[in-house]
């Protein structure tokens, strides 16, 4: 064994070597300190004082050097010895973390980045707690283990899934043998399935178990992605449009559920809504971490009286904040997305939403050369059919048909 396999393990080969070498002596300052460290962790792990006996592989080994291996030992929560101060309040969790331990440190060094691998690691565990049943289940399953600290040595992203929402941890094997590319088609029907293992159907749930499974939809097509991304499955390119994709099927059924909700308090209303995405989203480039850049856009008849305009910018508002919320509300299930709308007319001095007619004449007459720009991205994601043709082709015009006196190389550089 190395010297990680003797500090990170550091109880169970210990406590046996110790009880057979009783008359070995410790030899010389530096090898006492360094002994007196895995003494610490061997106490601790066994509750109990345990003679240390000299190991000349422990000291000899160069893989370790003073400081890696103080930190290693001393510094919770950068360390097995943070790890090791998790409460188990049960034997059989308890022995189980002993014997599982060893393992998963010798397995740590394998990772790309063994000391990130090892610090979420220790986090994970932490927060694990007393659950016999997760250690059982790494115990039993050396892929499993491979993949987990595999993600830790590797991806912030996925490693913060995992820690901080270990519910996702079942889902890590069927995530890891998904295919990697799914059409728009295939991940509504992912979509369908979590709403049927939920409920019998969409209707019986109430809006906290459609978030639930919106999360758990969101979040493990996310793990699905990062893992065959992480296996070199997926180009950048293919990264971005599954995101997209991804956040398309969550905009779409939130929209729904949003206008249900509102209607449960406010008389429905007929006219037609818009939703429109600009951005990475806008043009299917999205990152992990990166946020949905919206805008929410009404119509009504020409003929509409004021008090018509008035009710329906009011309705509206309330489905967009409503929409907003589904999207962005913490849950337990797992993190939502972040939205920004500052990109509307006027920018968050502006109404959260306007309707068609105040759209065009703010772009045609108002918007700054920046906030043209923006509309080379923008597309509508989901909404009322008719008026996403209308404003594609309102968008058309304004950028490649409307003759313009601005000078697009000045103000890009003066943007620059």
């Amino acid at each position: 064994p190395n010297v990680i396999d003797y500090a990170c393990g550091a109880g169970h080969f210990l406590n046996e070597y110790a009880l057979q070498n009783k008359e070995a002596k410790i030899v010389g300052v530096e090898k006492e300190y360094r002994l007196s460290k895995v003494a610490k962790v061997s106490s601790f792990m066994y509750g109990n004082d345990i003679e240390i006996i000299y190991a000349d592989a422990l000291i000899q080994n160069e893989k370790i050097k003073n400081n890696s291996f103080d930190v290693l030992i001393t510094n919770p929560p950068y360390s097995v010895k943070g790890f090791l101060q998790t409460p188990h309040v049960s034997v059989q969790s308890h022995r189980l973390l002993l014997n599982l331990l060893p393992k998963l440190l010798q397995e740590v060094q394998q990772t790309i980045n063994p000391d990130l691998a090892l610090i979420r690691l220790e986090e994970f565990i932490s927060r694990l707690g007393p659950r016999a049943g997760f250690y059982a289940l790494l115990k039993e399953n050396p892929a499993l283990r491979k993949l987990v600290l595999q993600i830790f040595g590797v991806s912030e992203l996925l490693s913060s899934l995992l820690i901080k929402h270990f519910q996702l941890f079942d889902q890590l094997i069927s995530a890891s043998q998904a295919k990697p590319i799914k059409t728009r088609a295939d991940i509504e029907a992912t979509f369908q399935s979590y709403i049927r293992c939920a409920s019998d159907s969409c209707a019986d749930m109430d809006l906290e178990e459609r978030i639930e499974a919106l999360r758990r939809f969101k979040n493990e097509e996310l793990l699905r992605i990062g893992f065959a991304d992480l296996a070199g499955k997926l180009s950048p390119m293919r990264v971005s449009q599954q995101l997209t994709a991804v956040a398309d099927v969550a905009l779409n059924h939130a929209l729904t559920w949003a206008k249900e909700e509102v209607n449960k308090k406010m008389p429905p209303l007929s006219l037609p809504f818009l939703v429109v995405a600009l951005g990475k989203l806008g043009s299917q480039e999205m990152a992990y971490h990166s946020d949905l850049d919206l805008i929410f856009i009404y119509d009504y008849p020409p003929e509409a009286d004021l008090a018509l305009q008035q009710q329906a910018h009011v309705y509206f508002v309330k489905l967009a904040q409503r929409l907003i919320s589904i999207l962005t509300v913490p849950h337990a299930g797992g993190p939502g997305y972040e939205v920004d709308t500052r990109l509307r007319p006027s920018g968050r001095f502006g109404p959260l939403v306007v309707s068609f007619s105040s759209f065009k004449e703010y772009h045609q007459k108002q918007a700054m050369p920046w906030e043209k720009q923006t509309l080379l991205k923008a597309r509508w994601v989901c909404g009322d059919q008719g008026l996403g043709e209308a404003w594609e082709k309102f968008r058309q015009f304004l950028l490649f048909e409307k003759e313009t006196e601005i000078d697009w190389a000045q103000e890009i550089n003066y943007m620059r």
